[in-house]
């Protein structure tokens, strides 16, 4: 395996929380959060500190450093990021994190599944020395692309301490009614019933819904409410999404609509099902008994670290850099 404390590997600030997870490899890595005309976001403190090994820059400095020849590879979150250096000599990596129907959806496009596939297709035949990398075995199967698969990772050393002390529901989302069609919205609303429910992220279109004022605030809500609600719909997306995961690491029982990709068993971990009756009436009782929620979710927990644990997502990056490098 390559040392990979000695590379410089340069990504784009697309999707934070994965950012600061892939610092963890051990890499140093450069972090483009500026780009002129584009939507990148600069590095947000509430979400995530940043790493030591972190360096944020702008695309004109990582320019500079690509023609002294001090970067060794690149990893690219989406088409737009490798849209940006497509022209460089440069080892990249495209990573995946949707699948085609939530970005059609997302975009309003009017091309269907088939279309879509086929333009990404032909712009990566013309595109050098691209890996591609799915963040699930659905996302991968959705795209019809030969990629590596490297699923999401938690650290166990970063959520934990449940105590389940408030009997209202968690659900931790950006754009959540904005994204309904894709996140499950109104389902939400219809399993919550009256029932309080704690919407922590950017949500314009809901006025009760704020982010966490950082970190250490976000994960104090996964350890003092009693359950964690996740609805997002087997069409677009996964079973399962980073705060999901998080929450079950921490200790968390979720409450989920049912989804064929979903780590929750239903009785087991947590609650899961079509029937949102059924669901409705699970959350209510948990919301009862904390003494029940506190040992789902103990088998949440254990569930979140053997399948989706930080070591195996350290140990895939670090065999495919090997690899690619």
């Amino acid at each position: 395996m390559i040392d990979l404390t000695r590379l410089n590997i340069l990504t784009f600030n697309s999707h934070q929380t994965y950012n600061y997870n892939l610092g963890k490899i051990g890499a140093k890595l450069f972090i483009i959060h500026e780009i002129p005309g584009g939507k990148m976001r600069r590095w947000n403190l509430c979400i995530r500190p940043c790493p030591q090994n972190v360096t944020l820059i702008s695309l004109q400095e990582a320019e500079v450093l690509y023609r002294q020849n001090k970067i060794d590879l690149a990893i690219c979150h989406n088409l737009s990021d490798l849209l940006a250096i497509r022209n460089w000599q440069l080892k990249k990596v495209l990573c995946i994190h949707s699948t085609v129907g939530g970005r059609i959806l997302t975009e309003g496009s009017e091309i269907n599944h088939k279309e879509w596939v086929q333009m990404v297709k032909s712009y990566l035949s013309v595109v050098k020395d691209v890996y591609l990398v799915s963040v699930s075995f659905k996302k991968a199967k959705d795209w019809d692309l030969e990629t590596a698969i490297i699923e999401l990772g938690v650290d166990p050393g970063d959520y934990y301490g449940y105590t389940g002390t408030l009997p209202m529901v968690l659900t931790v989302s950006n754009g959540f009614k904005q994204r309904g069609k894709i996140l499950g919205f109104d389902i939400h609303c219809a399993i919550l019933g009256e029932h309080r429910c704690e919407i922590v992220g950017f949500n314009r279109e809901l006025p009760d819904s704020k982010p966490a004022n950082n970190w250490d605030e976000l994960k104090e809500k996964y350890r003092e409410n009693r359950v964690y609600l996740y609805t997002a719909l087997e069409e677009y997306e996964d079973g399962y999404n980073t705060a999901m995961l998080e929450a079950m690491a921490t200790g968390m029982p979720v409450i989920s609509y049912k989804n064929n990709s979903s780590p929750i068993m239903d009785g087991v971990n947590g609650y899961i099902s079509d029937s949102i009756s059924y669901l409705r009436e699970c959350l209510g009782h948990l919301l009862e008994n904390k003494e029940e929620a506190f040992s789902l979710g103990q088998e949440a927990r254990k569930t979140a670290l053997q399948k989706f644990g930080l070591d195996q997502f350290i140990e895939k990056w670090e065999r495919l850099i090997t690899k690619i490098i």
